[in-house]
């Protein structure tokens, strides 16, 4: 008879090897996985660890982590699980690890439709991003389960991610991001958006839905038509361009120091055209998914064409809208708050995308 030899590893409380967990959630396999543990020099700073060993090990954490993932896909019953003892700060851990998004993932799908032939071509997103093929197909079907659970749920985006999947808010930011621009059908994908990072983007989603966006108990979230429609009234302080002009650039070179002669002179010769396509950005209906390129081509360009600094674009921008809202430039009350609301959500927008 011949001899079988089986590896048998019997324990209670569960006990979670993170550095694997971290390989295993990028996407390595084991044979991968022991190669990089060995090159790290896991066997030299534990000189009792064999190959043998090194190998049952992974082999071993590999299939918990495999069949914790079924249990993870129910992420807000995951706490509930009487299969695994799991501590609560194991099963948070667990939890926001395996729905984690890396940005330039995220970056390559935000605004898409997740449809089946996007799945199949996650093999080219993998290697433009350098993500592994498994990571991306983790992430893309994460993704699209969050997307299908609240796009059409009342209440706020985020608020709905963690309360539903049990993510941190960070986390959730993420998600929110991409399921607003996804039922929204933002347009992130032109050419001229390719140097805009998801970073950016998700600071843009935020503001738009914490601004622009309303969100009701008994309905699905949805834009503030009430307030996008009210942006009509600002034609009036575009018709006043000169004084607000002055306005502005008086206090701009009152700023010597942060705000350069060339500078001021810059936004004195290109005011009219910078302020008309603030004002006109086409927020109403189809034009809402343009935002994007139109903040871009309209403003954040003309922009860097006049070479402003940051922290220059900071000081103008504030210095534009507080010369309305500081009762400086005498206009109807009315015309005074819709701007007020309105450069709350634009001021972060263009600088995040400046």
């Amino acid at each position: 008879m011949s001899n079988t030899v089986v590896d048998v590893f019997c324990e209670n409380y569960v006990l979670v090897d993170w550095e694997a967990h971290a390989l295993w959630i990028a996407g390595h396999g084991v044979t991968e996985a022991v190669a990089i543990m060995r090159e790290k020099g896991i066997m030299n700073e534990y000189p009792g660890v064999t190959l043998d060993l090194l190998v049952s090990d992974l082999n071993d954490q590999f299939r918990l982590f495999s069949m914790l993932e079924n249990l993870l896909l129910d992420a807000g019953n995951f706490s509930e699980q009487l299969l695994y003892q799991l501590d609560r700060e194991t099963q948070e851990r667990l939890i926001e690890r395996y729905y984690g998004l890396d940005d330039a993932f995220c970056r390559e799908v935000v605004g898409k439709k997740l449809s089946s032939r996007l799945r199949k071509d996650l093999d080219e997103i993998a290697d433009r991003t350098g993500i592994l093929l498994k990571s991306c197909r983790r992430q893309f079907d994460n993704i699209k389960r969050v997307f299908k659970t609240v796009e059409d749920m009342p209440g706020g985006y985020v608020a709905n991610v963690m309360k539903t999947f049990s993510v941190s808010q960070s986390l959730a930011e993420k998600y929110g991001a991409i399921v607003m621009l996804g039922s929204l059908r933002f347009e992130l994908h032109k050419k001229r958006l390719n140097g805009l990072t998801f970073g950016a983007i998700r600071v843009v989603a935020l503001h738009f839905i914490g601004g622009w966006m309303v969100f009701d108990a008994d309905a699905d979230p949805a834009l503030d038509k009430e307030f996008l429609g009210s942006l009509k009234c600002l034609k009036a302080l575009q018709e006043r361009d000169k004084e607000h002009r002055n306005i502005v650039c008086s206090r701009l070179k009152d700023l010597p120091e942060q705000v350069t002669t060339r500078t001021c002179n810059e936004i004195e010769a290109n005011f009219r055209t910078l302020t008309r396509n603030m004002l006109t950005l086409g927020l109403q209906n189809k034009e809402v998914k343009d935002f994007f390129v139109h903040v871009t081509e309209k403003i954040c360009e003309p922009l860097r064409a006049m070479q402003l600094e940051r922290g220059e674009l900071t000081f103008f921008l504030s210095a534009y809208t507080e010369a309305v809202t500081d009762h400086v430039l005498l206009i109807e009350e009315g015309v005074r708050e819709v701007l007020q609301k309105y450069m709350s959500v634009l001021t972060p927008c263009i600088l995040s995308m400046y």
